[in-house]
């Protein structure tokens, strides 16, 4: 019998994103299932708005490597903003995961940067945790510094890229990350 894994990435309703431009503001962003262009699902400051979205890889049956789950980003003309985000700008962002079976090595990777105008990405920062996934739901946070200053024009968007990194799977077994976002009046955990 094949059994599957499922790496839930709940996420924790907030992107708790600390953006810092000119200005040195702190802002909250939250992951939404509305789309905010081609392939990129929305990254907003408004509240939960919808049902529980869930996102699907295909099987990744015999693979290893980086596998990315969802893109986000901000809709066109936010923040509309140009600056320099400063080197050490901190980013912090909590999601929701686990795996449904016991076997494989799966570590959560997050990536943050920009999008711009023709939908090219810039990675600035990418994180990876430490303590690979168990059968538990557990809230893993991201917390990680920017090492360069970074330039933004004002038709740059935020752009955050989440998935996992499986450094070993049995031949076997079919496995599928799952991504959730949560839905409106849940408990929110910042």
């Amino acid at each position: 019998m094949v059994t599957r894994v499922f790496a839930k990435i709940a996420l924790a309703l907030a992107a708790e994103t600390l953006l810092c431009l000119a200005a040195q503001s702190q802002t909250t962003y939250h992951f939404h299932k509305e789309v905010a262009s081609t392939g990129y699902n929305l990254l907003s400051t408004a509240g939960p708005d919808s049902s529980s979205t869930m996102l699907t890889t295909s099987d990744l049956k015999q693979k290893t490597g980086s596998t990315w789950i969802a893109n986000w980003a901000t809709a066109t003309g936010v923040p509309n903003s140009a600056g320099m985000v400063p080197a050490n700008s901190t980013f912090q962002l909590s999601l929701w995961m686990n795996k449904s079976a016991s076997f494989g090595t799966i570590y959560p990777v997050v990536t943050v940067g920009k999008l711009d105008a023709s939908q090219n990405t810039t990675a600035w920062a990418t994180a990876t945790a430490s303590t690979p996934l168990t059968t538990t739901l557990t809230k893993i946070t991201f917390s990680f510094t920017l090492p360069a200053a970074q330039t933004m024009v004002a038709t740059d968007r935020w752009w955050i890229e989440s998935g996992g990194i499986h450094t070993e799977w049995g031949q076997y077994h079919s496995q599928r990350y799952r991504q959730f976002c949560l839905r409106r009046n849940s408990k929110r955990e910042l």
